[in-house]
């Protein structure tokens, strides 16, 4: 953007670029002696790696910033979520990469003998609130509007069970 350009316009380019390095490395969770600017940069590097799970999005704008996964068809027949539908639903926000949680629906507080953790808890009241009106939920029922329009998204509009 103009106003990163500007904010960094001073700050040397071999300096910007390390910089760029170590923040992808830290998003992968790769050491930083990758980036290692002092070792011989034709030096090859060997690296075993191990695919735990692999996932298809579909990019529906074309632009990489609207990114959809449907993680299971909705009922056939049932109503198709839209503007102003109450809706009833368990949600999760999470960091893309890292898949750090910061905010599901399910996760409550549990009394453990090693203290108080977080754990999943099949009991808990799914939210209801209104698609294009989730800013006027009462307090404490707060559901960011990603949510409303990601329920919008699905080609075809989302249904129960998905």
């Amino acid at each position: 953007s103009p106003a990163r350009q500007q904010a960094y316009k001073d700050v040397p380019d071999d300096v910007r670029d390390a910089a760029q390095r170590r923040q992808a490395l830290q998003i992968l969770g790769l050491p930083e002696e990758l980036c290692d600017q002092a070792g011989d940069a034709s030096a090859s590097l060997t690296m075993e790696a191990e695919l735990l799970d692999a996932a298809e999005y579909a990019d529906l704008q074309g632009d990489g910033q609207t990114l959809l996964r449907v993680f299971r068809e909705g009922k056939a027949g049932a109503q198709v979520v839209s503007d102003l539908s109450t809706v009833s639903a368990h949600f999760r926000i999470a960091k893309l990469l890292p898949n750090i949680a910061l905010k599901d629906t399910r996760m409550g507080l549990a009394n453990t003998a090693e203290g108080l953790v977080m754990r999943a808890d099949k009991t808990r009241e799914p939210f209801e609130f209104v698609v294009g009106e989730e800013d006027a939920a009462e307090e404490g029922d707060f559901v960011p509007p990603c949510v409303g329009r990601s329920l919008l998204l699905p080609p075809g509009g989302g249904t129960e069970g998905m």
